[in-house]
């Protein structure tokens, strides 16, 4: 397809294994696959998931994701709407900006359902604007990728939702001469 980067999230950890042997254990399986990955010239990345999605993935920290994504030598998929909480967001993303590989853009609305539920960038809470700068002041050049889905997008229907994610996100993005 033309992608210079594949990503994946981690995947849910084996019964009863403690967070940190699946972290060891995930380090490990990713070697083979980033190896293959190179081989084809793609940038293997990991996405760090909601807490509210731990079926589907164990590595639910930005912080998390970085240390992980540096042990396997592989990059990181920033899942804005899973770390616009996290304590030292500035400080992640300054520290591993050069690992980042695309980062999701979405917004989210503080009381509504955590699970699988996006808004449209500038329609919640997240500091988007904050993130995205703090994203370009740290180096991050790389691809912004919207993240649409959610009661509130199908309410609005997909087309319009993309339309005007899109339109926010490029308004900024040319305002910050990107």
């Amino acid at each position: 397809l033309g992608s210079p980067s594949l990503f994946t999230i981690a995947g849910p950890t084996p019964s009863r294994m403690p967070t940190g042997e699946a972290c060891a254990l995930l380090v490990r399986c990713l070697a083979g696959a980033n190896a293959h990955a190179r081989s084809l010239g793609l940038r293997l990345a990991i996405e760090h998931s909601s807490p509210a999605l731990r079926s589907h993935g164990f590595v639910c920290s930005l912080a998390d994701a970085v240390t992980v994504a540096a042990e396997a030598d592989v990059a990181v998929a920033v899942e804005l709407q899973n770390c616009w909480y996290e304590r030292d967001l500035a400080r992640l993303f300054h520290d591993h900006a050069a690992r980042f590989a695309i980062v999701q853009c979405s917004d989210f609305a503080v009381g509504e359902e955590l699970r699988m539920n996006r808004r449209v960038p500038g329609d919640g809470d997240m500091p988007l604007e904050w993130m995205i700068g703090e994203l370009l002041e740290a180096g991050y050049g790389g691809y912004f990728d919207l993240e649409i889905l959610g009661p509130a997008i199908e309410a609005e229907g997909y087309a319009a939702a993309i339309m005007r994610g899109a339109e926010w996100l490029a308004r900024r993005l040319t305002a910050w001469g990107v």
